[in-house]
């Protein structure tokens, strides 16, 4: 027992009986009491209000209150301060009431002695603190059981501590209880308490901010089970050491196996220590909240290890019931891979990366970003930036990276990649194909820290898996796009081509054949499919007949082969086209022969083409020969028939002489027709074109070429005929030599027809001409025919067959019609006659009339300037001039030309007219010195003259400042209109 000093408060009325109650106390041998003493229960339960008092003597009887209800106040002021009753011998039963309501112990005052009375204090005190312990004990237990209750009932742990708190506090055995959870072996995750209203909410922030008091710091070092900190220690700066001053206070580990969870402190009461039995007590309740919280920790990790497993068992069913990433859609399955991932492993980000082809770059093609649901690419990271980076990656299988700002593998991106989006953990899982790197499928985790589980590392290959085969899919996809266009390409080319295309199989029967090979076989694909092939493409050579199978050569030489150009191909209706083949084996992965390939053309009218393109070199060569003799032979041409033509008009020039002198003309007149008809097969020659009425130039022509023939002439021709845009005189040469052809072919008679219509050309029909509106004349005989044979070489220059033909006739016809942009063509049968089509361009303008002819020789005055370097010619014109009354000067070239002109210009005598000749050899002809003779004179009278007839300054004379043109051989009768036209100003 205790021998400190107790403060004893005396209750009681009667103040003999209060001395004598405190001598007893005095008398005491081992007095250690101090007496106060109150008469009146107001003023006692006042005193009982200040504290500090450990027992009450109470009498029953007092003046303001008496019996049972004045223990009842004492024991409501003060429940936990022991009461001994005071009593005389006649209330014992009352006293033994208020022992029974809590009272200590009762003394009757006449039996009082002092040992007695300290004794029976003495045992009261102890008696109130082991009924306080057991209550204290009490409380405890019942704390402890529901505590353990509430462990059954509750399964969110911060409620638990909580709850755990308020209980412990509420069985009124602690003054204030806390619980901590560690996140770590030093830091706390989450504080609660219960007690001191405001001294424990402080307590819990002040140890979360990370601050820990020496007692919580000793316990962490030393890891005991339990600890007691007595109320005699010192607390040193603690900031709450005048909260636990005076108190014990237990810290006892929450813990379960290795598992460590946090600390349970409790604060006693300040009369309450920790023995052996509350030590046993507050550590089983420690157990029960360690074993609740690591089955709390193995609940939760098994409800997270079903929320895993379900986030898991959904993105597999999703991926693999997604067709979009076996169908190749590279976009979308890219989108669905990232979002399902992101989901699955709930991180802030999943992204997709691919390596260039050089692996010095990778590229994101896809970035989720699951808090904003939103897609995003086109990032890049460099090798030369992070070079620790890609070692990783090409070193390391899978790269998991807890805290990503301290990991030198990926500490490089702190200041780029990882600031701005806050990611704390990243795990990288390669993308392989064909055990190749091609890319990665990145992790990245927002928040405290992650370790990725081996589980987890495992499992995120797998949208890497899936992610593997979008990507091939694509690729196959992009290839069988690629082949499918080219495969639709092929067959659209094979269907457009103009060429046909059949393809066999190894036995020749056929599996495709194409729209022109349909057209030109007269075979349907569908007809023909597995027919063999000589019945769908039978050809033949054209000379021999004999049958060509061009399969057999290709299987044989297996290689490129062609069929000669001579091949003809027997169509289905039984036409004859000729034919240009060439065909190559197929081969097939293995390099074997699995078929052939045919391409062919109708080569029909690529053969008439040819032999247009080759009679047209013929005729140019004619044309060639015509244009380099025509000049100088057209000069000497002029120096026979102008002096046959004076030596006409000469009066001694009568009878055998005169006749002789016109045979001679004629003669010349003949060669002056032949070289002009030579000369229309020259290139570059220009036609005097103008609007004409084809109806009048077939009736003139007609009447002139059939006048005394015994064969009868019809014109057929449409009444609206359109005009034609031609040369007059070469047109008409045209339908004269077809006409006279038709009458030799009948020398027994007949009738030829001519029929003239207007015709609407499609472009190519005939092949030769461009689309638009010509005028078709068509004559037709009943003459002997042509043979067959001669029928491809009838338009040659000097081809005949007649006796007396020099064979230009037909051929300057085909020549003519050429220049004009129409075109010509023959049908004959031997015995039945023959016609000869041609077309000629329609004209729009209206039709020229024909100036009327000057009949006789017309004198004429005046100076004439005649330039040419032929001296003959010179002469002879000069002579000629004289005749019809002109004064003639000569000059050679054209400087000498324009100085005579200016000359004469400028005495004040000028010429009337100017001759030129077109070509001066060595020297200036007509075509310069015009320009410098019209600088002399704009209103000069010039006439050019050549025997180049077709010379495009001879077809448009005044476009380059002549007046007039004169053809050599120069006839007396051409000259004296010529002139007279020119300077009487009918030019």
């Amino acid at each position: 027992m205790t021998h400190n000093e107790i403060k004893v408060l005396l209750i009681e009325d009667n103040l003999g009986d209060a001395r004598l109650i405190q001598e007893m106390l005095r008398q005491a041998d081992d007095s250690t009491f101090t007496i106060e003493h109150e008469d009146r229960l107001s003023k006692g339960l006042d005193r009982l209000a200040g504290g500090d008092i450990e027992l009450i003597l109470l009498d029953f009887g007092l003046p303001d209150s008496s019996g049972l209800e004045t223990f009842f106040k004492v024991y409501a002021g003060a429940p936990d301060v022991p009461v001994v009753i005071l009593t005389g011998l006649d209330d014992t039963a009352l006293a033994v009431s208020a022992v029974q309501e809590g009272a200590q112990d009762y003394l009757c005052k006449n039996r009082l002695d002092s040992e007695l009375l300290a004794r029976s204090m003495r045992y009261a005190i102890e008696r109130k603190k082991v009924e306080k312990q057991i209550k204290h004990l009490n409380s405890v237990l019942k704390a402890i059981r529901n505590v353990n209750q509430l462990i059954v009932m509750e399964k969110e742990r911060d409620r638990l501590l909580q709850k755990a708190s308020d209980l412990l506090t509420e069985a009124r055995g602690y003054d204030a209880v806390w619980l901590g959870f560690m996140e770590d072996d030093k830091c706390f995750s989450n504080v609660v308490g219960s007690g001191f209203s405001e001294d424990v909410p402080r307590f819990c922030q002040y140890l979360m901010a990370g601050n820990h008091p020496q007692c919580i710091e000793t316990v962490f070092d030393h890891k005991d089970s339990f600890a007691v900190v007595d109320e005699s220690r010192g607390c040193g700066d603690c900031v709450f050491k005048n909260v636990c001053f005076g108190r014990d206070v237990a810290i006892i580990r929450v813990e379960h196996g290795v598992r460590f969870f946090g600390l349970f402190v409790v604060l006693l009461a300040r009369d309450v220590a920790v023995d052996e039995a509350e030590k046993d007590l507050l550590i089983e309740v420690a157990g029960d909240i360690g074993l609740a919280l690591y089955n709390m920790d193995l609940e939760e990790a098994q409800r997270k290890r079903e929320r895993t497993v379900e986030r898991q068992n959904r993105m597999l069913m999703e991926l693999a019931g997604s067709k979009k990433i076996y169908q190749g859609d590279l976009s979308d399955s890219l989108k669905i891979i990232a979002e399902a991932a992101a989901r699955a492993f709930e991180v802030q980000q999943v992204s997709v990366w691919v390596f260039t082809k050089d692996g010095a770059i990778i590229r994101c093609i896809d970035l989720y970003d699951m808090s904003a649901d939103t897609h995003s690419q086109g990032m890049e990271i460099r090798a030369a930036e992070h070079p620790f980076y890609f070692k990783t990656l090409a070193e390391d299988d899978l790269v998991a990276v807890d805290d990503a700002r301290n990991d030198p593998r990926t500490r490089e991106f702190v200041d780029s990649c990882l600031s701005l989006p806050g990611i704390t953990s990243m795990m990288d899982v390669p993308v392989t194909q064909k055990g190749e790197r091609i890319g990665i499928i990145c992790y990245e985790h927002v928040g405290p820290a992650r370790k990725w589980t081996l589980e987890e590392q495992n499992f995120a290959r797998i949208p890497a898996n899936y992610l593997s085969l979008a990507i091939e899919a694509y690729d196959r996809k992009k290839a069988e796009d690629a082949l499918a266009a080219e495969s639709e390409r092929l067959a659209v080319t094979l269907r457009s081509i103009g060429e046909g295309v059949i393809a066999t199989d190894r036995e020749g029967k056929i599996a495709l054949i194409n729209k022109a090979g349909e057209r030109l076989t007269g075979w349907m694909q569908e007809e023909a499919i597995r027919k063999p092939l000589e019945e769908v493409f039978p050809v033949i050579s054209e000379e021999t007949r004999v049958p060509r199978n061009p399969v057999e050569k290709i299987m044989e030489t297996m290689d490129i082969a062609d069929l000669v150009d001579d091949t003809l191909l027997i169509a289905r209706d039984g036409r004859e086209i000729a034919i240009a083949c060439n065909g190559a084996p197929i081969f097939d992965m293995e390099s074997k022969i699995v078929g052939v390939i045919l391409v062919f053309q109708d080569v029909t009218e690529r053969r008439k083409a040819e032999q247009e393109l080759l009679k047209a070199q013929k005729l140019e060569s004619v044309g060639l020969l015509a244009g380099g003799i025509a000049h100088d032979f057209n000069n000497i041409l002029t120096g026979i028939l102008g002096n046959v033509t004076l030596a006409k008009i000469d009066p001694a020039s009568e009878g055998e002489m005169f006749k002789r002198l016109e045979e001679a003309e004629k003669a010349c007149l003949r060669a002056k027709a032949l070289t002009r008809q030579l000369l229309t097969f020259s290139k570059g020659g220009e036609l005097v074109k103008k609007t004409i009425s084809a109806s009048q130039l077939i009736e003139e022509a007609t009447a002139f070429a059939m006048s005394g023939s015994n064969v009868k002439c019809e014109n057929l021709i449409s009444h609206d005929l359109c005009p034609v845009e031609a040369d007059e005189d070469q047109t008409n040469q045209v339908i004269s030599n077809l006409l006279i052809n038709a009458d030799q072919a009948m020398p027994e008679g007949g009738t030829v027809e001519v029929h003239a219509e207007n015709v609407i050309v499609e472009a190519n029909d005939p092949p030769s001409l461009t689309a638009g509106k010509y005028v078709k004349i068509s004559i037709k005989d009943q003459g002997v025919g042509i043979p067959e044979q001669h029928l491809s070489r009838i338009f040659d220059p000097y081809f005949t067959t007649k006796q007396k033909g020099n064979g230009l006739g037909l051929a300057s016809v085909y020549s003519i019609i050429k220049k004009h942009g129409g075109d010509i063509g023959v049908e004959s049968e031997a015995g039945v006659g023959s016609t000869f089509t041609f077309y000629l361009p329609a004209a729009e303008g209206k039709i020229e009339t024909a100036k009327k002819e000057i009949t006789e020789l017309v004198r004429g005055e005046g100076k004439i300037l005649l330039m040419d370097d032929e001296e003959m010619v010179l002469k002879v014109v000069g002579q000629m001039l004289s005749r019809l009354g002109y004064e003639a000067e000569f000059s050679r070239d054209g400087d000498e030309a324009v100085k005579l002109y200016r000359k004469a210009k400028e005495s004040g005598d000028p010429f009337a007219a100017v001759i030129m000749d077109l070509t001066i050899p060595g020297g200036i002809g007509g075509k310069e010195a015009i320009g410098k003779v019209l600088e002399i004179d704009p209103n000069v009278k010039a006439i050019v003259s050549s025997g180049y007839s077709i010379d495009p300054i001879m077809a448009d004379y005044r476009k380059h400042g002549f007046s007039g043109v004169i053809v050599k051989p120069v006839q007396m009768k051409e000259l004296s209109d010529t002139l007279q036209n020119v300077i009487g100003g009918r030019n």
